[in-house]
């Protein structure tokens, strides 16, 4: 799971507002989208924004903010810290028969986290953004009972099968 960036400001229900204290839960994540449980013990002084020292004593937080150069950064207005917000405030779900043409299984919503989706039965449904979704060209979504994918999308997400129907659940949270 890729994790997006963005400002602390900037996640829905935050505030730089003196008084507004809305506590937003967010998790680290490594670039697997692993959450990072522990950061280990630390202490001492502690790194300062623009500091020039050749050692630090305490906790840095920095992060690679460039993959292609391996740039290390430490955390500013400039380089945010990339996080995955993880929680919603709504779940839905549903059931959708997937035939042999372009079937919406999910529509679009603005502010989904995710949608994961799960096969009912042994016909493999493929997976695409849109209704051109065919056989050859969508996201495999294998013929087994219970298999499953989850998209961190907001997009409509459609189905379709190459013979027959095949019922997918959906779960939505946003």
């Amino acid at each position: 799971m890729a994790a997006s960036q963005a400002p602390i400001s900037n996640l829905p229900g935050s505030s730089q507002t003196a008084g507004d204290k809305t506590p937003q839960h967010i998790a680290v994540v490594d670039t697997s989208g692993n959450v990072i449980e522990t950061f280990g013990a630390g202490g001492g002084t502690q790194y300062t924004e623009g500091d020039t020292d050749t050692t630090i004593t305490g906790t840095a937080v920095v992060f690679e903010a460039d993959t292609s150069t391996s740039t290390l950064r430490a955390v500013s207005a400039t380089y945010p810290l990339p996080v995955k917000e993880i929680g919603a405030d709504t779940f839905a779900a549903n059931q959708v028969s997937v035939t042999t043409a372009a079937t919406l299984i999910v529509a679009a919503r603005a502010g989904r986290r995710s949608v994961g989706i799960v096969n009912h039965g042994t016909t493999a449904v493929y997976l695409g953004p849109a209704n051109t979704v065919t056989t050859s060209n969508g996201l495999l979504l294998t013929g087994t009972a219970g298999a499953s994918v989850v998209l961190d999308y907001s997009g409509n997400v459609y189905g379709i099968v190459g013979a027959g129907s095949q019922t997918v659940s959906y779960g939505e949270e946003y």
